[in-house]
């Protein structure tokens, strides 16, 4: 309590505010920059305003796929889509959202594939030792999407109907309206599909008279129905004050199929999962020359449902009935003090209570589980001079009965006279403890499992060159990770599979990534794209005479990454190009590299064409998967091959 008074009474004493106002007319809303910069020598990437508007109409899953270095792991089409940031698990990736972790209490994941895009205002990625800055246990980075107001809008309404194929209908609909103190937006969504494409079958060779060949089927029991709201609130008294609170509800029912390998009856193993989510962020804050703070509170409540049966005479016999629910319930101070014109202070206290609740109906396992968790920042990010700039970043926490601390330094320098070559350095230790499913889950949890945690460390290059019709931007990171106790889910002896601690997995790689926007007249292009090499190596003792898992690169983790993402805007005429690529991926710990043990590379290309209508809209057509290339990102999980969508847009 002595430090919230201390904290309070300074921000107490800021004066007026000396804030820069930005006005972004692609995305139609104001913003408000400091003039302090308070990220120095940390590796953040925004999605660009371009990007997020021609993908309004997709999942955040899509997005990180196809436009940052970021792996992707699609369990199908609409099916769940989980991360892999620089070759590490999925619960080592933290999502923030409007400042609140949604990462699931349940699986310690996010389920990509349930953030859409519509509902999201700006999206950026922080890697490595640079996700500190948001919270400790980001072993990989963290993702940050956010909701902005514009405080220039009178009244504005949009809708977007897309219609594909597969009998795919994707509706969105928002409306704002407000005055320069008080806006209010609505936003609407609704996704449906039967997601029945046909896909060659590699997985079932057929020989009916001595032919052999691998049957042409169509996807069952794949279809999906998603659909959520949000409302969000903004009021601002003064120029300097900002309220802001923001609801989000989300329904998704997804239909499971089999494995392609399958050939049993349709009436068995029938499968359907149904997430909810309830979200909530209330924030105010306050900006002044010497001093900005802000309060913030919110709350995630998962609900997760899984369920299979099977077609009986007497009707459906339930093999699994699965219910989960999880709630974290969160609040932040955070205040950054501007004592010079040379040096800024952060700092910010976080607390958070959660809960999970997992039980099967079926044999009656599961259990009852909460935690607290608190985590302290203080950081100091100083220019000494117009070219060198440090960052030191402590933050310490506790989780349930784990305490630990968790320090990050960072340097950058400027480089040539216009100061647009900056190099930076970045060492730190991280820190991550087991979700509560790891430790208890029933059967499988392993109670005795230790922390994650490792020292990692990185270096990168980047350069800004602007002309009156150019702009270009040009980012290298090398980086290199040691994590001790990694966990990983295996099979026992038990015949289920359990958490243990692996004792060392190294990660480390490259990344590069390039954008470019070039205007001349009524002419407008922009390209942007990402290239990764993704090293990430088990070093563990050996399990036993047949472990050949040692030394070889974690499963799904693909060695090369890269895509491409151009668009050309002429007049009302507007075309893009997509392009995204993968290398080898291993489906065991033993890198088989026959087509039992991995996944083919390949590479997908993409294309849109459309035509905006004066400022009240826009008609698009895409082309998805133009080559019709066979692929997976999951072991039996197929894709669709070529695929089309209308896209319609109108805005009042």
């Amino acid at each position: 309590m002595a430090l919230f008074g201390i904290l309070w009474s300074v921000a107490g004493q800021a004066a007026a505010q000396d804030d820069t106002v930005a006005f972004h007319r692609d995305l139609d809303r104001i913003e408000v920059y400091s003039k302090r910069p308070q990220e120095v020598a940390l590796t953040r990437t925004r999605i660009d305003s371009i990007v997020l508007a021609e993908k309004q109409n997709l999942s955040l899953s899509e997005l990180l796929y196809e436009n940052t270095t970021v792996f992707i792991k699609h369990y199908g089409r609409g099916s769940e889509a989980t991360a892999s940031f620089r070759g590490t698990a999925p619960t080592h990736t933290q999502v923030w959202w409007n400042g609140i972790k949604v990462n699931s209490p349940l699986t310690g994941s996010v389920d990509f594939s349930n953030i859409p895009l519509f509902f999201v205002s700006e999206v950026s990625l922080k890697a490595g030792m640079s996700s500190v800055q948001d919270g400790a246990g980001a072993l990989g980075g963290s993702i940050r999407i956010a909701n902005k107001p514009d405080f220039g809008n009178r009244f504005s309404a949009e809708v977007t109907q897309s219609v594909g194929s597969f009998n795919t209908w994707d509706t969105y609909a928002g409306i704002r309206a407000g005055s320069e103190k008080f806006q209010s937006a609505t936003r609407f969504f609704l996704n449906s599909s039967d997601n029945d494409f046909k896909f060659v079958n590699k997985s079932i060779i057929e020989d009916p008279d001595g032919e052999r060949y691998h049957p042409v089927q169509r996807y069952q029991n794949a279809g999906y129905l998603k659909y959520g709201a949000m409302q969000e609130f903004f009021y601002r008294p003064r120029p300097e004050d900002v309220f802001s609170l923001v609801v989000w509800g989300l329904s998704s029912d997804r239909n499971l199929p089999s494995i392609t390998s399958y050939e049993g009856s349709d009436a068995r193993n029938i499968s359907d999962q149904t997430t909810k989510n309830l979200r909530f962020s209330a924030n105010y804050k306050h900006y002044a020359r010497k001093a900005e703070w802000e309060i913030l509170t919110g709350g995630d409540f998962d609900a997760l449902d899984f369920v299979q049966k099977s077609r009986v005479s007497s009707g459906y016999l339930t093999q699994i009935d699965s219910h989960g629910t999880g709630r974290t319930l969160s609040s932040t101070f955070g205040l950054t003090l501007h004592p010079s014109e040379k040096h800024v202070i952060s700092l910010s206290t976080q607390a958070a209570s959660v809960t999970v609740d997992s039980h099967d109906r079926t044999n009656g396992q599961g259990f009852s589980k909460e935690r607290g968790e608190i985590s302290q920042l203080v950081g100091l990010y100083s220019h000494w001079t117009g070219r060198l700039a440090t960052s030191v970043i402590l933050r310490g926490s506790i989780v349930g009965e784990s305490t630990f601390v968790v320090p990050v330094v960072g340097v950058e320098y400027a480089f040539l006279r216009q100061k647009n070559l900056r190099a930076r350095v970045q060492v730190g230790r991280n820190e991550n403890p087991p979700t509560l499913s790891d430790l208890y889950y029933l059967p499988g949890g392993n109670p005795d499992l230790k922390n994650e945690a490792g020292g990692s460390g990185e270096a990168g290059l980047e350069y800004d060159w602007n002309s009156e019709r150019n702009t270009l931007k040009i980012g290298v990171d090398a980086y290199y990770s040691d994590i001790r106790d990694w966990i990983l889910w295996l099979p026992s002896a038990k015949q289920y599979w359990t958490p243990v601690n692996v004792r060392r997995v190294e990660s480390y790689g490259f990344e590069a990534r390039l954008s470019n926007t070039y205007r001349n007249g009524r002419l407008k292009l922009y390209g942007m794209g990402t290239f990764a090499i993704t090293h990430s190596v088990n070093r563990d003792n050996p399990r036993g005479p047949g472990d050949e898992s040692v030394g070889k690169q974690l499963v799904y983790v693909p060695l090369y990454s890269a895509n491409f993402f151009g668009k050309a805007d002429y007049r009302s005429l507007y075309a893009g190009y997509q392009f995204t690529c993968y290398s080898r991926r291993y489906t065991t710990s033993s890198n088989d590299p026959s087509s039992r043990g991995s996944l083919h590379p390949y590479h997908m290309h993409d294309i849109f064409a459309g035509w905006d209508f004066s400022r009240r809209g826009s008609v698009e057509f895409k082309v998805f998967n133009i080559f019709d290339t066979a692929y997976e990102t999951v072991m039996k999980r197929p894709m669709p091959g070529r695929n089309y969508a209308v896209v319609l847009r109108l805005n009042f």
